[in-house]
């Protein structure tokens, strides 16, 4: 009998690098685990525009997926250089760290659930099933000037 942190582990590690995901673990702890994107039209979740779940290993799937996200991103063309070029409305090396996060900070011992990447007309929503390991209700993402400094002193 292994314990459940070495099973997870094990289970995590074939999450990470397993390029054939699905078919392996369809029926285990892991079935749930890949990475699902969806597209939906307007503000709610009314009505599903696209939908794709990414069902290869994480480390394996990881840029296609980034891809994918950032291909249905709104974006705008920037016409005032020579070249034409594209600003997303979402900075792409942000999207990467959220779906970064989501698929390393999920627990795996939850079944059933898995990370989720939602966009909306209006918003990206990433999420993964668990809870944060420290209580982010008093935490502060941007913080003043002055805290940072005392921080250093």
């Amino acid at each position: 009998m292994c314990f459940p942190s070495i099973s997870v582990f094990r289970n995590s590690k074939s999450a990470f690098f397993d390029n054939r995901y699905r078919s392996q673990f369809s029926s285990s702890r892991l079935g749930r685990k890949a990475l699902r994107v969806v597209q939906y039209a307007g503000v709610n979740r009314l009505a599903i525009q696209k939908e794709e779940t990414f069902s290869t290993g994480y480390a394996v799937g990881f840029e296609n997926a980034v891809r994918y996200v950032s291909a249905l991103l709104p974006s705008e063309e920037d016409i005032s250089a020579i070249q034409l070029t594209m600003q997303n409305k979402f900075p792409i090396p942000v999207i990467r760290e959220a779906i970064a996060n989501a698929l390393i900070h999920q627990d795996f011992f939850i079944s059933g659930a898995g990370p989720m990447v939602e966009i909306f007309e209006n918003r990206i929503e990433v999420t993964n099933p668990g809870i944060p390991l420290v209580d982010i209700r008093g935490l502060s993402i941007i913080r003043p000037s002055h805290a940072t400094k005392n921080l250093l002193h």
